[in-house]
């Protein structure tokens, strides 16, 4: 994983203060250079950090106010149970005033805009850096990239090559780079691309759509004079862009510049330096020109076109997601990597989506004979407005769960899992909202935040306490077992894992969300079947969008956050196959089910659709060995970790309330 900045205008450009007493080197074609080493990047990042982390005076404030606004809290609720709305709202008022902060004071800064997106640039690369300089003709350049050294041989970055400037982030799955380092393939592909009869635009746009993984790009040509940027077809890396008459950014982050936007994925864009235009090209024209076996086109499946053969689809769902586990567990190699390092995490709230996910990385390993421990992290806040404890979350009891059944299912094998259970105090939340605020820009609402923040402090993985299991617990149920007696804790726990596993994406493939269970609102019990399979014809283009569009909703804000710690994320439900796959080979009905039953109301009985969400992963979990997971219903991070509506006051606050 690398972070990526470029910056062209036609004016002199100033040069960030991070580097204007570094120590520059020659290196073609740059006119100015500076490396950092990992020294140099560590006192950065973490200065960069604590300024951005200072608790402000306001903040303070509020923290010396908690006691009170417990005591309060507790008061609240004992006047709404006595239903005295005047008594209740006199309390709600000392509550706000207690927690009013200041919005003009923020955290101190040393850096502007550009040197404070740079420095976060950093923290995603803390293995190498290197900023450069050049000009040609009318445009001024910089380069700026840090690299996490995930495959070796080591390459640095920016790598020139045939009159190009290559800054490169993310992994490649493609079968000729397994094991070795996946941007010397790409050079190598545009090296010999470049060599041969076509145009450049054609060679590195053909280059570019033969590659197979999660990646953002930024590729100077500077004989063409065009700047060619994108991503993987989903858009599984943050690249951010803004652009006038006469200057163009790039990067990774790019906090408070005007106009940013999240480059769009399933295209690539060229800008033109001689006009500042920009072209995009759809991946799907380059394969039509080009084929691929990386290709991918989504066609929405309707129902009743195959046979329902439920076993065949689980068999085939199980080889898909097993691959894609494999070749991301495959591809980890450090630059640094002690014995003792946890090779990978996973993102872990306990629900479905996760545990599926975690047993595959499990299945992977014992398959292989290698003994491997696997983080389970899962996060909990605390909540000043509520009362709960991080410990009282939803995630943290089905977490428990969900690990003590991945730990009964591989009991015995060369797998081990790790509940790591990170707690967030108030007072963590308030030091880093301004920060994370800054990362997940241009997003900007609360569900943006709540979101993200839980994300952020799982990726950090900081101080939790680590739970695996110490007894044969393989024929013991839930509820016989004793986390005291038969789990090992170990206090103050930090996870090393570069590499964290997310299952972001199944609620978009399999009909997750609520929005997926109302295309059936209108359905009643005498509905025939055409209206029933129209209903199912919805359903599919509803994912087909989801999926084009989950790189602005949600992949470019959480890649930015998760990766501000040095941390790489890899999304095994977005793999080019298991996307291909679901939507064009899965029927929607073995995505959200639905079956009519009796309710009982206390005036009367009602008939009513009863739904099923994400069948056929349901199913999988099942045949893993996993029914609790089957059976869990699907809760957003950001109330399973209760990381939403943290301030006193904000009880009626809306997802889509802008920050």
């Amino acid at each position: 994983m690398c972070g990526i900045f470029f910056a062209v205008s036609t004016k002199d450009q100033r040069r960030p203060s991070l580097f204007e007493d570094g120590l520059s080197s020659n290196i073609a074609p740059f006119s100015y250079s500076v490396q950092l080493s990992e020294a140099q990047i560590s006192a950065v990042t973490s200065k960069n950090l604590s300024a951005e982390t200072k608790l402000t005076s306001a903040h303070k404030q509020k923290i010396e106010n908690l006691q009170r606004l417990r005591a309060l809290h507790v008061e609240l609720n004992k006047w709404k149970n006595a239903r005295n709305s005047a008594k209740a709202a006199e309390i709600e008022q000392q509550m706000t005033l207690l927690s009013v902060e200041d919005p003009d004071e923020k955290p101190g800064q040393d850096y502007n805009h550009t040197d404070s997106s740079i420095a976060k640039i950093m923290a995603r690369g803390p293995d190498y850096a290197q900023y450069s300089e050049m000009s040609q003709k009318n445009n001024r350049f910089q380069f700026f990239s840090s690299v996490l050294s995930l495959r070796q041989p080591f390459t640095s970055q920016p790598i020139h090559i045939h009159d190009c400037v290559l800054q490169f982030n993310g992994e490649l799955y493609n079968g000729d780079c397994i094991d070795s380092n996946d941007t010397e393939l790409i050079a190598e592909k545009l090296g010999s691309a470049l060599d041969s009869n076509v145009s450049r635009e054609d060679a590195i746009l053909t280059v570019f759509a033969s590659l197979d993984g999660e990646f953002a790009f930024v590729l100077t040509d500077l004989q063409d004079e065009k700047v060619y940027y994108g991503k993987d077809y989903i858009g599984k890396r943050s690249l951010l862009y803004t652009v006038n008459e006469n200057a163009f950014v790039a990067a990774s982050v790019l906090s408070g510049h005007e106009n940013t936007q999240e480059t769009e994925a399933s295209c690539i864009h060229i800008l033109d330096l001689r006009t500042y235009d920009i072209q995009k090209v759809s991946y799907a024209s380059i394969w039509n020109k080009h084929p691929s076996e990386n290709a991918v086109f989504l066609e929405c499946i309707l129902p009743g076109t195959k046979d329902l053969d439920v076993d065949s689809q689980v068999e085939k769902l199980h080889l898909h997601l097993s691959q894609a586990c494999a070749v991301r567990q495959h591809t980890i190699h450090p630059l640094h990597n002690s014995s003792g390092d946890v090779e990978l995490g996973v993102l872990f709230s306990g629900g479905l989506d996760c545990t599926v996910l975690a047993g595959l990385l499990a299945e992977n390993y014992t398959k292989d004979h290698k003994p491997a421990t696997i983080d389970l992290i899962t996060v909990g806040f605390e909540n000043p407005r509520t009362g709960f404890s991080p410990d009282q979350s939803p995630d943290r009891q089905l977490s428990l769960r969900s690990w003590f059944e991945l730990s009964k299912a591989f009991h015995g094998t060369c797998v081990t899992f790790r509940l790591v259970q990170v707690n967030v105090a108030y007072w963590e939340w308030l030091s880093h909202k301004a920060r994370v605020l800054d990362l997940i820009y241009p997003r900007a609402t609360e569900m943006d935040l709540s979101i993200a923040i839980a994300f952020y402090f799982a990726c950090r993985a900081e101080i939790g306490d680590s739970l695996t299991v110490c007894s044969d617990i393989r024929d013991m149920g839930w509820s016989d077992f004793d986390i005291d007696s038969m789990a090992t804790r170990v206090p103050d726990y930090t996870s090393r894992a570069k590499v964290l596993f997310s299952g972001l994406g199944a609620d978009e493939l399999f009909g997750g969300y609520s929005r997926h269970e109302n295309i059936f609102n209108d359905l009643t019990e005498s509905s025939s079947e055409a209206s029933i399979n129209e209903k199912y014809g919805e359903l599919s283009a509803s994912l087909v969008h989801d999926i084009n569009v989950i790189y602005e909703r949600n992949l470019g804000r959480d890649d930015r956050v998760m990766s501000s710690w040095g941390k790489e994320l890899r999304y095994p439900y977005l793999d080019n196959g298991v996307v291909s796959f679901i939507i064009n080979s899965i029927e929607p009905e073995l995505k959200v089910g639905f079956e009519w039953v009796t309710q009982v109301t206390k005036k009367r009985e009602k008939r009513c659709k009863k739904f099923t969400r994400k069948v056929l992963l349901r199913r999988l979990a099942e045949k893993l060995g996993f029914p609790l997971a089957a059976s869990e219903i699907k809760r957003a991070i950001q109330f399973g970790a209760k990381s939403a509506k943290l301030e006193v006051g904000q009880s009626k606050a809306k997802g889509t309330d802008a920050l």
